[in-house]
């Protein structure tokens, strides 16, 4: 239990003091290409649960696309500023702490599944897995390499490579309906690669 606390404690208290800077630093960042494909699977006006809201970037383009959202976020001082850049209520909460069932038709968990340790992977999915409507649509994106870590600023990151994520989204019941690598679209080629995943939320819940 001490490193997932731990883990939570530094990302938590990074994310905190920085809220601002981050903001600054992502809000510019061209995903027009990853909202394309995702939107493809939700119906359009569905109801989109951005998991991880960040600085609220990709919020405020599926409310500026006619989607009905919500996002949610560890951090407070970021929940409020992606609800003040994106008009759409962000609540402060974690994945680990979602509870809810078939409330959304897409959930977009864009860079966010990286902060919570390995073993909580599969449970996280299956939280995200329950709040969807049958085939509902899940983005999520981790980056890619192995292990786990903190980086110098006390951030923790869960490294996977393709297949483990792979494994572990239909081990939560997901369907993969297209994995892809990636560069870093905030660092030119000096960056992590990240593993991006679209998949659909299986008819049944995981065993």
């Amino acid at each position: 239990m001490g490193m997932n606390s731990q883990g939570h404690s530094g990302t938590d208290d990074y994310y905190e003091k920085h809220a601002l800077e981050y903001f600054e630093r992502t809000v510019g960042a061209d995903m027009s290409p990853l909202y394309d494909s995702f939107l493809a699977l939700v119906p359009p006006g569905g109801r989109i649960l951005d998991a991880g809201a960040g600085s609220g970037r990709d919020l405020r383009e599926f409310v500026r696309r006619g989607y009905r959202c919500r996002g949610i976020d560890a951090s407070p001082s970021l929940a409020r500023l992606a609800h003040e850049y994106s008009s759409a209520p962000c609540d402060v909460q974690r994945i680990e702490e979602l509870d809810e069932s078939a409330a959304y038709d897409g959930i977009w968990a864009c860079a966010s599944l990286l902060h919570l340790p390995k073993m909580t992977l599969v449970d996280a999915l299956a939280r995200l897995h329950k709040a969807l409507v049958p085939l509902g649509a899940l983005f999520a994106s981790v980056q890619e390499g192995e292990g786990e870590q903190f980086d110098r600023s006390g951030r923790f990151f869960a490294l996977y490579t393709p297949s483990e994520f792979l494994e572990a989204a239909a081990a939560a019941g997901f369907a993969i309906v297209r994995s892809w690598r990636s560069e870093d679209v905030l660092r030119d080629h000096v960056g992590p690669r990240w593993i991006n995943v679209l998949a659909r939320a299986g008819l049944s819940a995981p065993r």
